[in-house]
């Protein structure tokens, strides 16, 4: 979603919308790269290495989005960071469910800022 709805109809077909785009996102990206290329990063490299290697994966799989809300270095700065976050959140929490919570309501986030 990265234009203003249409003048006169309804908000809520867009939140819905919105909502189910950025969980839908938020979890198949978690499932793959916390669950998937974590997991095995992690059986291969160690903990720490195994972290680093999917956050910075999850940050080059994101360089080629345009963010129109700050500069590509400090979007794929934040990236990383977020991809080391979210990879640590899922360690400690054993499991990607907190994860892809965080992540879904960044993306939502991200979704209400491209409509207004």
């Amino acid at each position: 979603l990265t234009h203003r709805p249409p003048a006169g109809k309804p908000w809520m077909g867009f939140l819905i919308l919105a909502l189910a785009k950025a969980c839908l996102n938020g979890c198949v990206e978690e499932y793959i790269y916390r669950g998937l290329i974590q997991a095995a990063a992690i059986r291969r490299y160690g903990v720490v290495l195994g972290i680093l290697f999917q956050g910075g994966l999850f940050a080059a799989f994101h360089a080629g989005l345009d963010q129109p809300f700050c500069t590509k270095a400090v979007f794929l700065a934040s990236v990383l960071t977020l991809g080391i976050v979210l990879g640590l959140l899922t360690r400690v929490a054993s499991g990607i469910g907190w994860a892809c919570s965080a992540h879904a309501a960044i993306d939502l986030t991200i979704e209400w800022l491209n409509l207004t």
